[in-house]
């Protein structure tokens, strides 16, 4: 190559480290022209994995992408999506609740899953025309199939929810159903091979025993309330709340990694979803006691503005709630989450006269800080009790 420092014009690495790609004759001396090691490839655009999220009760999934950072995203706008979110949430469980209190409680439970999955498909169905694919999604029989599992799985947890919100009061109801994300979590791990962090199975942790120092506050009043003559059953609450938490779990993990194994889009899964939820909801009606009740009072016999709102917002609230995090990002997420469990408890307390005691106090207080440990909002202080002074202490990731 010779010895001359000047052999390569553009880049400053030393000549007898630049391989030749080309020599170029131009009379007389041979001039040799090189492409040097230290020039930077440029990136190859790196596609975004596609993540999926349940967003709403009845495990509708939305694609939910690489959150936005706050660059992009103004400090307004992530008030308005948190704004947004907490009301949401609070709307989700009062109206739930009140639609299923002894003065509104003549409408059957079932037609409004039905209903409710009908919604989910509808919309599926004309975002799927939209973008094509209608009939890739049922070419084949067997990916079809796989769908039922999740829809009855749905099904039951969509009415579990509804028998809950029975006997339940809503901030009970809102506290509990953070359940979702323990069992979420440990089915990630046994059937995806996820892993934790030790500070998320902390959360996961303190998450449960939040979650049981607020029934145990519930039975307490209760009690209170059985010793005035009152009638108010909490456990077939807290295990229709359990059912359907535990339920949800499975279904989201088991739908995720359908969706994950197979070609088939994901508006083409949510409304194989729906259809299949349609058709097993409309079985359990004619099979159940609820037909009775059609047949007395007709299929929308009972339905209120409130019962038609409840159903609206479980089925569609979960779209705009998709798109305000993509907006936004997780920690808006948490926050809002946290938020509302405060807000739904304090609202309850003046609508309903619900009894809110130290005890329940404390078990709100444990769910809101195993909700921002879970999504690293705040970190924990992991102490070694077999070490002897001064203690090892370290922050758990």
């Amino acid at each position: 190559f010779g010895s001359s420092p000047d052999f390569c014009m553009h880049s400053r690495t030393p000549a007898r480290l630049v391989r030749s790609s080309a020599m170029v004759k131009i009379g007389r001396p041979t001039v040799q022209t090189a492409l040097p090691l230290s020039v930077p490839l440029p990136p190859l655009p790196v596609t975004p994995k596609r993540e999926f999220q349940e967003v709403t009760t009845g495990g509708l999934y939305l694609p939910v992408g690489p959150s936005t950072s706050s660059s992009s995203t103004s400090s307004s706008s992530k008030w308005w999506i948190l704004a947004f979110l907490v009301v949401q949430n609070c709307a989700v469980i009062l109206l739930m609740r009140y639609s299923r209190s002894a003065s509104e409680s003549r409408w059957s439970a079932q037609t409004g899953v039905i209903v409710q999955e009908s919604m989910k498909g509808v919309v599926s169905l004309v975002l799927l025309l939209r973008q094509g694919g209608l009939e890739a999604s049922f070419e084949d029989s067997s990916e079809v199939l796989k769908t039922g599992v999740p829809a009855l799985l749905y099904l039951v947890q969509n009415n579990m929810q509804y028998l809950a919100a029975s006997y339940l009061d809503a901030p009970t109801l809102a506290v509990a159903s953070q359940l979702k994300v323990l069992t979420t979590a440990i089915f990630s791990v046994t059937m995806l091979g996820k892993s934790l962090r030790r500070a998320q199975w902390i959360a996961l942790s303190l998450l449960g025993a939040g979650v049981a120092v607020v029934s145990v506050s519930q039975m307490d009043v209760a009690e209170q309330s059985k010793s005035r003559g009152e009638s108010a059953a909490v456990w077939p609450g807290i295990l229709a709340i359990v059912v359907a938490c535990t339920l949800s779990g499975l279904a989201s993990v088991y739908f995720e990694k359908t969706l994950k194994t197979s070609q088939v889009s994901m508006w083409g899964r949510n409304l194989q979803l729906a259809l299949f939820s349609v058709a097993i909801g409309a079985a359990g009606l004619l099979t159940g006691n609820d037909w009775n009740h059609v047949e007395e009072h007709g299929f929308f016999g009972g339905y209120t503005t409130v019962v038609w709102m409840t159903i609206s917002v479980n089925a569609l609230g979960g779209l705009l709630v998709a798109k305000a995090i993509k907006e936004a990002d997780s920690i808006v997420k948490n926050f809002s989450t946290s938020i509302a469990l405060v807000l739904t408890a304090v609202l309850s307390s003046i609508m309903f006269d619900t009894p809110i005691g130290p005890l329940f106090g404390l078990g709100v207080g444990m769910v809101v800080y195993a909700v921002l440990l879970y999504g690293g909002m705040v970190n924990a202080r992991f102490c070694d009790p077999l070490q002897r002074a001064p203690a090892v202490c370290s922050w758990a990731r």
